[in-house]
């Protein structure tokens, strides 16, 4: 059985079967309690932090020198995330922009990072409302009640109820649309049954990489090679299944999910400066530094993260739904409270209800 080395990106979309950004592993998953404070608007929009090339360049040193990807401009995962989070029903802005952070933090595929610094600043050129997300993912959502899964030439249409999502496949790295299975996204000669059964595969580590059975269809698959990205590969439990991922080297901790592909992290507290996160079920230091530009280990009530400030916690934000400020969306970015006037990107107000900007398919009949 061949091998695929495959590795997540948080998800965008609702979509998740196209593969967009992403082909997912199987993870394990435990809930998570409800979050119980507010974030309340501020009255100015708040500017954010000056960051110069000097700063740019340390991010990026760090990052080199860790095996992580390169630190993340904060402007321009704010506009990915509006924009995104807008256009396309699925998280909005508050979950979108952690993502875009902390999604892939542990990421060793560079076609995949240069998806995703092209899609940033992509955005960071764009004021023309939903419009830039077709520009720069590739993707659009229309309202169709006959709407019909196909492949239209490079792009999928995937249906959900009236929904109808447009991928261009072709953007998505080397993809191609495919029917074989279902509609989806997917690599030229990828599998289109599955040729593995997660509840029953054996992982394992191999040359310190985990391996797994997960992706749509299911597939044998390749982790990240854990010690370029400061972790080890071993054993993790959640609940009653044990898996082989790339963890923290540090003591066992309990982790709210395990995923081989995307090693998930949750902070824990800040010790000399960085973040000491759970890794997959192991305690590990995390260099804010190589997760955002101008991030510093933060602490609220509810936890530790890596951010910009501590006005708001993006772990634990109720609701979770950005709010608005007249035409502005409020969003938490990274711990920041930041009003994003949604006239400036192309949009033409704010929708308080969906908590987006508008027009956008969460408002259309």
């Amino acid at each position: 059985m061949s091998k695929r080395a495959v590795l997540g990106f948080s998800s965008l979309f609702a979509a998740s079967a196209l593969g967009v950004f992403s082909c997912s592993a199987a993870s394990n998953s435990a809930p998570s309690s409800e979050a119980t404070d507010d974030v309340a608007a501020t009255d100015d929009a708040p500017k954010a932090p000056a960051k110069s090339k000097k700063d740019a360049s340390a991010a990026k040193d760090a990052a080199s020198a860790s095996g992580l990807r390169p630190a993340i401009d904060p402007e321009q995962a704010l506009r990915m995330a509006v924009f995104s989070g807008s256009c396309v029903p699925s998280s909005r802005a508050n979950k979108l922009v952690d993502g875009i952070y902390n999604g892939n933090l542990f990421v060793d595929d560079a076609e995949l990072l240069a998806l995703q610094a092209d899609a940033l600043a992509c955005f960071s050129a764009k004021a023309n409302g939903c419009d830039a997300v077709e520009e720069c993912l590739g993707t659009q959502v229309l309202r169709n009640p006959t709407c019909a899964n196909r492949c239209d030439g490079t792009v999928a249409v995937v249906c959900d109820g009236t929904l109808e999502f447009h991928v261009d496949c072709a953007k998505q790295g080397d993809r191609v649309c495919d029917t074989a299975g279902a509609v989806r996204c997917a690599v030229p000669g990828a599998p289109s049954e599955d040729t593995c059964d997660f509840s029953a595969f054996p992982t394992a580590c191999e040359d310190g990489r985990p391996t797994s059975c997960g992706g749509y269809p299911a597939a044998e698959t390749l982790g990240p090679e854990c010690a370029k990205i400061g972790l080890t590969c071993g054993e993790t439990t959640l609940s009653i299944r044990t898996s082989h991922v790339c963890r923290g080297a540090g003591a066992n901790c309990e982790a709210d999910s395990v995923n081989p592909v995307a090693p998930a992290f949750t902070g824990v507290a800040c010790t000399g400066g960085k973040l000491e996160a759970c890794v997959n079920g192991g305690i590990a230091e995390i260099d804010c530094a190589t997760v955002g530009i101008g991030f510093a280990c933060q602490t609220t009530a509810k936890g530790s993260f890596c951010g910009l400030a501590a006005e708001c916690d993006p772990n634990a934000l109720t609701p979770s739904t950005p709010t608005c400020s007249g035409t502005s969306l409020v969003v938490c970015n990274a711990g920041k409270i930041v009003n994003v006037d949604c006239t400036s990107l192309g949009f033409t107000g704010c929708d308080a209800k969906n908590g987006v900007c508008t027009p956008s398919v969460w408002t259309a009949k």
